[in-house]
């Protein structure tokens, strides 16, 4: 008679990938939650201030009472606080100017620290000669876990910002803060023709392209000394959008496009793979405003990249943003990199000048009209998040019933 094992030395199957995805995804779907309910807790006091009596509300009662619930609310909460005609007015070109030191201007300083899109603490005067160059402060990744890392990505903008963001990517792992062999610098081919924008690049001394992704490729050249020549790029294709589940099945996106470029860098003994990718745009897409997409927007450069990430489930990826727009480039990062796996972080140093000392009033926030935006865009974004994830998490449950 063949004598039983005990249950603790019975081997285990481990758990099948779509045992994994559905974990990941049940673990994201409840911190995703949890960060709406906090959100949605937080700026309450912001929307008060900002709810006009004509929206349906009175301004005597208590306005929680008022609301339905965090998701549905979601829009009534961007109209509120939004400063950029919901995104159709540039960075830095909001539609009204908010005090510093008034009410509103406070609350939202109070806030922001509490998110961190100001740090909870007055940034002292940077070590990196390169960031107090630009303005800004020391690289905040040494708060990161302490993890392996599959890519650090890097996003893409206007101006100083690739210099910005990709300089960082590279000292962080250049000094061991980030373990990573991978660099994605995720941009597309906006031309650069802002009058602004080339006098940001002049003034600082940096690189000055045609494109975005010529931007790119001349600040590696220009940080590391590569020789990459932008017009050796490479095509491959993109999906305009991420797959979307209808009744069970995965209906395959279209396609277009992209161009990449690669090398390899020396970092402290270390070989790092460098990889710059123009993304395409969806046509279809429009924007707030109702006009017709031009160019790739962060999502659309996020899917670029991942074609150059593994698939596995589990692996960990760093965004690299800078300053106020650190949260919401992570919550992006969720719906392209999370929803397929990954686990997201992201990091990037803050503008030194962001928050400054008034002898009359304190500490105060300079420009809080920008901050609120994010702050407004970000509590949307988690929303549609959470949407997504219950989506595919459906498709889950109509293919378990089916198998079934």
């Amino acid at each position: 008679m063949t004598e039983k094992l005990p249950s603790s030395l019975e081997k285990v199957a481990p758990p099948s990938r779509y045992e994994q995805e559905q974990t990941h995804l049940t673990d994201l779907l409840a911190q995703t939650e949890h960060d709406i309910d906090t959100y949605h807790n937080a700026v309450l006091p912001l929307v008060e201030q900002r709810l006009l009596p004509e929206k349906g509300f009175n301004p005597a009662g208590v306005l929680a009472d008022q609301l339905y619930d965090v998701d549905y609310d979601q829009d009534l909460i961007f109209e509120a606080l939004n400063t950029r005609k919901g995104g159709n007015l540039g960075f830095g070109k909001e539609a009204e100017t908010i005090a510093p030191n008034s009410s509103l201007g406070h609350t939202i300083f109070t806030i922001a620290q509490r998110f961190e899109f100001i740090p909870r603490e007055v940034a002292s005067w940077p070590h990196d000669a390169f960031n107090l160059r630009l303005g800004m402060g020391d690289s905040r990744a040494e708060k990161l876990p302490r993890t392996l890392v599959e890519a650090v990505i890097v996003g893409g903008g206007k101006g100083a910002t690739n210099s910005e963001r990709l300089h960082n990517a590279l000292e962080d792992i250049r000094r061991g803060i980030i373990d990573s062999s991978k660099i994605i610098v995720a941009t597309c081919d906006r031309p650069v023709i802002d009058s602004d924008e080339k006098e940001t690049l002049t003034t600082f001394q940096l690189p000055l392209a045609k494109s975005e992704f010529d931007m790119a490729v001349a600040d590696l050249n220009y940080l590391e000394g590569t020789t990459l020549d932008p017009r050796e790029a490479q095509s491959f294709m993109v999906p305009f959008e991420q797959r979307k589940w209808v009744k069970g099945k995965q209906l395959e996106p279209a396609m277009a496009e992209g161009k990449y470029i690669e090398t390899t860098v020396a970092l402290s003994g270390r070989d790092v793979r460098v990889i710059l990718v123009s993304a395409p745009f969806d046509p279809r897409r429009r924007l707030p405003g109702g006009n017709m997409a031009i160019r790739a927007n962060t999502e659309e450069t996020f899917i670029a990249a991942k074609p150059f990430l593994a698939d596995e489930i589990g692996a960990t990826v760093v965004i690299e943003s800078h300053d106020i727009w650190i949260n919401a480039q992570k919550v992006i990062g969720e719906e392209v990199f999370g929803l397929n796996g990954k686990r997201v972080l992201a990091t990037g140093p803050r503008r030194l000048d962001r928050i400054t000392y008034d002898a009359e009033h304190g500490f105060v926030l300079n420009k809080p009209e920008a901050v609120l935006d994010e702050i407004a865009k970000t509590y949307r974004q988690l929303v549609e998040l959470k949407m997504k994830i219950m989506t595919r998490l459906a498709y889950f449950d109509d293919s378990a019933t089916s198998e079934s």
